[in-house]
């Protein structure tokens, strides 16, 4: 194969790109990563690594694919929770008598909607995770560029930091900061948002693993709206058939039952509709604080590093497989 022409988005930027503008106009990105993004000429290959050598057109390269990555989780969580609100109210609702009409996709949409939502949350952590990677290179113990996952920054953040004794490097301090001011919002131990990490990474691995189906919801009356609200439990897995009997009901069946204690034993307190824009708030905010640190590191170093450790687990981490393509079934 011969290649005459090769043609590839420029490497140098003097204006953000529309996509930029947008998530900046909406709300859908940090300010914070929106001025590293800016600080770094809108990912400009000189304002990063630079362009002259393969090692640094790797760190380039890679790191802005990064950033954008971050920028399209949150943009596709944004658009996920538009076609959440959308379908919502179109769902069965069993109160309603027939012919009441609903949208019988609509669940199914809905439920796919929030699986892809919680990849995209979750992800966006992970994206952030590599770049603290690749900005601070082995300063975190189990970071590594490439296979970064932000549960290493979570088990960091659930212990003390310790600065070294004596005179410490740019490097380590930002270190400190960012635990400082991270540990707070995303290792929670008390309060409703205890926990909150694990059970979103729990779902969002066996919502990506095992589909969307893989959970139960439960349609809960609201006092204040007309409106079902669906509610999902905090343990995995978790089947409420275990408690039905199948012995004649010891009480007649108009009589209502008090499921006060164990549906908020069960479930959690916010529907999805509720949790989800909590989930939303809560990524955002976590990398806001996590960009701001990073801004005032790379406004002091005006560069992104091009290390050897850097480059050595991106080799690490690279994978290879033979496949060409698929040849036609039957």
């Amino acid at each position: 194969m011969q290649l005459g022409t090769v043609v590839t988005p420029p490497f140098e930027h003097a204006d953000p790109s529309d996509d930029w503008r947008h998530a900046k106009a909406d709300d859908h990105v940090p300010n914070q990563l929106w001025d590293l993004y800016r600080a770094t000429r809108y990912l400009s290959a000189s304002a990063l690594a630079g362009f002259e050598t393969p090692n640094a057109r790797i760190i380039t390269v890679y790191f802005a694919r990064l950033i954008r990555s971050v920028k399209e989780c949150l943009l596709d969580a944004a658009e996920l929770r538009v076609k959440m609100r959308e379908l919502y109210p179109r769902q069965y609702d069993p109160r309603k008598p027939y012919p009441h009409e609903f949208d019988r996709d609509a669940a199914r949409r809905h439920r796919s909607a929030f699986r892809s939502l919680l990849v995209n949350l979750v992800g966006a952590l992970d994206v952030f995770a590599d770049v603290v990677a690749v900005m601070l290179p082995h300063e975190i113990p189990r970071l590594r560029a490439g296979g970064a996952a932000f549960t290493d920054i979570e088990k960091w953040l659930a212990k003390p930091h310790q600065l070294p004794s004596g005179l410490i490097s740019p490097a380590q301090h930002f270190v400190a900061e960012l635990h400082k001011e991270l540990a707070p919002v995303v290792v929670v131990t008390s309060g409703p948002e205890r926990d909150w990490l694990p059970l979103m990474r729990m779902y969002r691995n066996k919502a990506a693993h095992l589909g969307h189906e893989s959970y139960t919801q439960f349609g809960l009356e609201s006092k204040t709206s007309d409106m079902l609200g669906f509610f999902i439990p905090r343990t995995w897995p978790f089947v409420a058939e275990q408690h039905a009997t199948t012995d004649a009901p010891s009480q007649p069946s108009n009589e209502l039952v008090d499921f006060s204690d164990v549906l908020t034993e069960w479930l959690m307190h916010q529907d999805l509709e509720e949790y989800s824009e909590g989930a939303i708030r809560k990524i955002k905010f976590i990398l806001g604080i996590g960009f701001g640190v990073l801004h005032r590191l790379y406004v002091q170093f005006s560069a992104i590093p091009v290390s050897a450790d850097t480059l050595a687990d991106l080799g690490r981490s690279t994978q290879s497989y033979k496949f060409e393509y698929f040849e036609n079934a039957g």
